[in-house]
């Protein structure tokens, strides 16, 4: 959900998410929009099922062109593009440049492997303000394994390279972030790796709980976790400060602070509790389109939940107030999906959220 504190600055922009909320109205305005241009990926994640599974037909750029527009039309701040790897797109460079000609914001996640210095400079030039990538381990030999394709890690570090040359080279402020999914695997090495990435020279890390459903191949146990908070997190800390890391509570402790929290993660509950008794404002103020066309109202949605319209069926702005939309939103009021407890992907922002409406 992008740029909080600019919509709850902004009383109209308020007033009008509570009576989109409180009275079922037409959704007027939203915050953002990740679209997954594409569901092939050229690695082999061991922790991923994209992969794994049948592409299918993409949007094609004709068809989406008109998507971007509809967004912008619901004044949409931010497109995050993603996949699968969307740098497997040719027409990538085409739609962020289309989507900042709207006025709007982009984004993408990539696992950096194909950025080459050519794409980097044709990326920054099309606009886009910010990229995540992904980078498991401090080594070739763990990350390459993780990520299932051998060579992946020098790839990887050489895209970043390639982003902070373009970057540098064309004056613009890109934000250059890294993921890294922490699991039983790898989590002893996370200093280690923010060391790297640090020198590397990126502009934040964002550590993410793996998620594996009822399989614990990858997540970590119990006793893991607790070594993580005592013997880790510390160090991870002043790491964090050294190369001026976003220091918020969910930064430092991805698997929560005390206890119960852990107790939750360890029962793959990242959500640890909150949706139970608080709104996810998720299906007012975002969207996941897929490559498919499919419209679902947030990525853990996808394939959980029969998909709320087509874009090959209708527009975007039908989909978003039409029917099927409205009646997820009704019954999402009195009560959140299973899978929403798994979900930490918007929970610093429905906290935040939660606390500054409840006396609007």
């Amino acid at each position: 959900m992008y740029d909080l504190p600019a919509l709850l600055a902004d009383d109209q922009a308020v007033a009008a998410l509570v009576k989109a909320v409180r009275e079922e109205s037409p959704v007027q305005q939203l915050r953002d929009a990740k679209i997954k241009l594409t569901g092939q990926c050229n690695l082999r994640c061991s922790f991923c099922r994209c992969w794994r599974t049948d592409a299918g037909a993409e949007l094609t750029r004709d068809e989406l062109l008109p998507v971007l527009d509809d967004l912008a039309g619901l004044d949409c701040r931010k497109i995050h593009f993603t996949g699968g790897e969307p740098t497997l797109r040719p027409d990538l460079a085409e739609l962020i440049a289309h989507a900042a000609q709207a006025g709007m914001r982009t984004a993408i996640t990539s696992n950096g492997t194909l950025i080459t210095a050519e794409l980097a400079t044709a990326l920054v030039g099309a606009g886009l303000v910010g990229i995540t990538i992904s980078l498991d381990a401090p080594n070739a030999e763990l990350h390459d394994t993780i990520r299932g394709v051998k060579g992946t890690f020098k790839a990887a570090v050489a895209g970043i390279k390639n982003l902070r040359r373009a970057r540098k080279a064309s004056g613009t402020r890109l934000k250059i972030r890294v993921n890294t999914v922490l699991t039983r695997h790898n989590y002893h090495l996370y200093p280690e790796l923010l060391a790297l990435v640090g020198e590397l020279g990126v502009d934040d890390v964002t550590a993410l709980p793996v998620d594996e459903g009822n399989s614990n191949r990858n997540r970590l146990s119990a006793w893991q976790l607790e070594e993580f908070n005592e013997d880790i997190v510390p160090t991870a800390n002043e790491l964090r400060t050294k190369y001026g890391f976003s220091m918020g509570q969910e930064s430092q402790y991805p698997f929560g602070k005390v206890q119960p929290e852990m107790k939750q993660a360890a029962s793959v509950e990242y959500a640890r509790g909150f949706y139970h008794e608080h709104l996810c404002f998720a299906p007012w103020l975002t969207t996941l389109i897929t490559w498919r066309g499919d419209v679902f109202p947030c990525c853990m949605t996808r394939d959980k939940i029969p998909a709320l319209g087509n874009l090959r069926e209708q527009p975007f702005r039908e989909i978003f107030n039409g029917v099927a939309y409205t009646a997820f939103r009704h019954t999402f009021l009195g009560q959140r999906l299973p899978i929403c407890h798994r979900c930490d992907n918007y929970l610093a922002e429905n906290i935040l959220l939660n606390r500054s409406m409840v006396n609007e």
